[in-house]
């Protein structure tokens, strides 16, 4: 993979599951990798609600996570579908959807929301 952040694709608008684990995984102290995954913004609370759509291999939560179009209401359905999934202690949840927990914290959850995601496609 090339060093230069010009060389990465946008991230933020990435629909590839293995190209966004690899990134993360690879190149997980990389500004650019950071600043999508690890900083608050609209674009990765967006990136989270497609991961999260796409983990769910029942699609389930997609009518559910997919509706909201303001921010609260979008942070306030991403909250409650981790929540379903029990990966964070219930304090946690909202800082993560918003990205203003422990980067350390994101980074683990990311990846495993990424592998989930990346098993439920290759399923599927």
């Amino acid at each position: 993979m090339a060093s230069g952040s010009g060389d990465m694709p946008d991230l933020a608008k990435c629909r590839n599951v293995s190209l966004l684990l690899d990134a993360l995984e690879l190149r997980g102290d990389d500004e650019d990798v950071r600043r999508v995954f690890l900083q608050p913004s609209r674009e990765r609370m967006e990136l989270l609600r497609w991961v999260l759509i796409s983990a769910d291999p029942s699609k389930a939560s997609m009518g559910y996570i997919s509706l909201p179009t303001e921010e609260n209401e979008l942070c306030q359905c991403l909250v409650n579908v981790l929540m379903q999934l029990n990966c964070l202690p219930d304090d946690k949840y909202e800082d993560f959807v918003r990205g203003t927990c422990d980067s350390e914290e994101q980074l683990q959850l990311w990846i495993k929301l990424l592998k989930t995601a990346e098993w439920a496609q290759d399923k599927h």
